[in-house]
């Protein structure tokens, strides 16, 4: 727990016992009180009862406080006075639930008096108020009634109460139930006595288990166990490992074999690497498995040193295990056993091997990760998975090393490695690649660059860009500074080092770069793109209204609807128009209402089939009542219809929006439904109309 909200719950605690105290201190003596509420709370029915019962209950919670001894005695003691046949059943149940959280010594033979009532319920409220009353007496009455007890559900109650007090003076009577003839019985003594976990009751079991059958034998083996484990708790690994190291044959039950195989592990002290050891040496898998299992919650260098000494003595199955468990601890020192085995002739040792390499491998690692990488077989998988992994003084340049002296196809696979872990070190090896005579090798390295780049890099990274041709590998640079943008410190606008190189630039590169610096956005880009649009050169105009269609936000959305509105070059229209679309449908805090008005307008603009297509299929983005009414009249309208379809159902999916307007949603849906001939749309309207 937080120390804090520690100081803060033990203040409440006591701010609160005050206020009880207080409270009580006003409230009548309990004799009074419960005299006035021992009527009601015999009543026939629940409900007239309830009051008179939580009067009593706040009372004797509040003299279960601290402070309180001799009030909460003199409670119990009047309490204890009402509990005769002369109390209706209702009210002596409830006045034995407040003496089973409060009662102490000067209740415990009242309440053993009705352990002999003829009601089952009596009896069994009256046995739990004694297994919860701290007092010694109470422990010597619950025993002084499970020797008079004559049938079988009592005896397996009475039991259990004294297992769960744990009292060793229960041990010697809890051992003779073992011995008697009633299973039922005997399993549940055998437990008691394993909560009461001392040596007394660890001998007993001990004793029970050489003459027990088969069925007993594992209720006591179990119990017996947590003797072990309390011993071990209790600073006695000698007396627990006697335990652990019987309950681990071969012959007992796997579940209790397992936890003592454990149990021998933890009481093992400082000779735990050498019994490990062994166990790997084992030909039984479930010892091996334990032994491996353990190997993580060991520590320190000398233990790596004795497995490493002894890796090679071991079974092949021994071998896997320990570099499973060798990794799991995460020891470099065990370094060298991984790297041994990841060359092994023995294919489940060499894959073991590998995979180990990923926590405990170097940079002498590397050649070997790399070779098996590209080796095309089984190892290369895995491989990957470590290379990617493995960290260290030198592991990022030995990775650059190798993808720079590799073939085209393992050196296409290093660099996605490298991308994998973000090795900011390979970017001048990347920018080198990206520049090389592969197309394949340039695409990875350019996005491996978007990747791990930083700002520094974006005027490197923007020189290949103005040298790059048009198409999609110029998209893929775009990209790249892009994501290297997005990097700048806060403190600066994100295009800044690019507005900066387009500041120097001549037309032809200008036109290269502004679209770039329009996948950045932000307001200072903004302001170059719209002097651009201002250009006397088509070049440029051209190029900042491809700027303004790559934006990122719905910033220009008013820009670019002034292109739709005043443009006389009509393929900068339509780019403007389908931009114009996929910036409103963003998210954005704007209201669905006005949003849907974006829509309507870009419809009306719409002089082509496709751009119309386009402005339903997005529409639903603006998530209104409004949008569905307008949208369905579509669905009129063949060449559409399928788009207005599409629309309805993503509006549905919405349940915050249908939910509340079922009724009219399920019209739209219904047709849907009905009309529409992408089965795959109609099949999710049906869905919606049926509430899925």
């Amino acid at each position: 727990m937080n120390p804090g909200n520690h100081s803060k719950s033990l203040a409440v605690i006591v701010l609160w016992t005050a206020a009880v105290s207080v409270v009580v201190a006003e409230e009548p003596a309990v004799g009074p009180l419960l005299d006035e509420c021992l009527p009601a709370m015999g009543a026939e029915n629940i409900p007239d009862r309830q009051e008179s019962q939580q009067r009593l209950q706040e009372a004797c919670f509040a003299l279960g406080t601290p402070g309180r001894e001799a009030a909460r005695a003199e409670a119990c003691t009047v309490i204890a006075g009402k509990l005769g046949p002369g109390t209706a059943k209702p009210a002596r149940l409830w006045l034995l639930k407040q003496l089973e959280f409060i009662g102490r010594g000067e209740c415990v033979d009242a309440v053993a008096k009705l352990m002999q009532e003829p009601d089952p319920e009596i009896r069994d409220a009256a046995r739990r108020a004694l297994q919860n009353n701290p007092a010694a007496e109470a422990n010597a009455r619950l025993l002084d009634a499970l020797r008079a007890a004559n049938e079988t559900p009592a005896k397996i109650a009475l039991v259990g109460s004294l297992g769960f007090r744990g009292d060793p003076a229960s041990v010697d009577l809890l051992a003779a139930q073992i011995r008697g003839p009633d299973q039922r019985v005997a399993a549940t003594a055998a437990c008691a006595l394993g909560k009461i976990g001392n040596a007394r009751a660890a001998d007993a079991l001990a004793k029970a288990r050489l003459a027990a059958s088969a069925d007993l034998r594992g209720a006591i083996s179990d119990a017996w166990l947590r003797c072990a484990d309390q011993m071990l708790a209790e600073g006695n690994p000698n007396g627990a490992a006697a335990i652990y190291d019987q309950l681990a044959a071969a012959e007992e039950a796997r579940a209790i074999r397992l936890a003592a195989l454990r149990g021998q592990l933890r009481s093992a002290g400082s000779s735990v690497a050498e019994l490990v050891l062994r166990m790997l040496n084992s030909g039984d898998a479930d010892v091996r498995e334990i032994a491996a299992g353990y190997l993580g919650e060991l520590r320190g260098e000398v233990a790596t040193k004795e497995f490493a000494a002894a890796f090679s003595k071991l079974p092949l199955e021994g071998k896997v295990l320990l570099l499973s468990g060798l990794a799991a601890r995460g020891d470099k020192s065990a370094g060298p056993v991984a790297l041994e085995a990841a060359g092994s002739d023995e294919p489940e040792v060499r894959l073991a091997g590998i995979l180990a390499l990923a926590k405990l491998g170097d940079a002498a690692a590397v050649p070997l990760l790399v070779s098996a990488v590209t080796a095309g077989d089984e190892r290369s998988g895995p491989a990957r998975e470590s290379l990617q992994a493995v960290f260290g003084t030198g592991v990022d340049e030995a990775i650059v090393e190798a993808m720079k002296a590799a073939d085209v196809g393992p050196r296409a696979t290093l660099i996605d490695v490298i991308d994998a872990r973000r090795t900011a070190v390979a970017v001048p090896a990347l920018l080198e690649q990206a520049s090389g005579k592969d197309a394949g090798i340039r695409s990875r390295a350019i996005r491996t660059l978007g990747n791990v780049g930083q700002p520094e890099h974006i005027p490197a990274v923007v020189a290949l860009l103005l040298k790059s041709e048009k198409g999609r590998e110029r998209d893929d640079w775009e990209k790249a500074v892009m994501l290297l943008a997005g990097r700048v410190p806060d403190s600066q606008p994100e295009a800044a080092p690019v507005l900066e190189i387009l500041a120097g630039c001549s037309n032809g590169e200008k036109c290269i770069l502004l679209p770039a610096i329009g996948r950045i956005g932000g307001k200072e880009a903004l302001v170059a793109v719209e002097a651009a649009l201002n250009s006397d050169a088509a070049e440029i105009r051209d190029a900042a209204v491809r700027a303004l269609c790559n934006w990122p936000d719905g910033a220009v959305a008013d820009a670019l609807m002034r292109i739709v509105d005043t443009s006389d070059n009509q393929e900068h229209r339509i780019w403007a128009l389908r931009a114009y679309v996929r910036v409103i449908s963003l998210p954005s805090d704007e209201p669905a209402a006005s949003t849907l008005k974006k829509f309507q307008q870009a419809m009306e603009k719409a002089w082509r089939l496709d751009e119309k297509k386009l402005v339903l299929s997005r529409v639903s983005a603006a998530r209104c009542l409004e949008t569905l009414r307008w949208v369905a009249p579509y669905l009129e309208q063949s060449d559409v219809s399928r788009e207005a379809s599409l629309a309805i159902v993503e509006l549905a999916h919405r349940r915050e929006l249908m939910t509340p307007n079922f009724k009219e949603f399920s019209a739209a849906l219904e047709k849907v439904a009905q009309t529409c001939k992408d089965r795959g749309i109609a099949d999710r309207a049906k869905r919606y109309m049926q509430g899925l």
